[in-house]
């Protein structure tokens, strides 16, 4: 996984919205999240309640 606070806030944020604005949306365990696809792999953010101010987001990652 890609830890917010160990990139400039302003990239991950960008990084954020492209997912965002450009993922498909699925479920998993009860939850919808926007999923991006890059290559083998696919990506998703995770926040806690105040979504993509969260300072304690991530970008997950998983295999396809």
């Amino acid at each position: 996984w890609i830890v917010r606070k160990d990139y400039d806030d302003a990239m991950f944020l960008e990084v954020m919205n492209f997912i965002n604005d450009n993922g498909y949306k699925e479920k998993f365990c009860g939850r919808t999240y926007t999923y991006y696809n890059v290559r083998d792999r696919k990506y998703w953010v995770m926040t806690d309640r105040n979504g993509f101010a969260d300072p304690t987001a991530i970008i997950n990652c998983a295999a396809l």
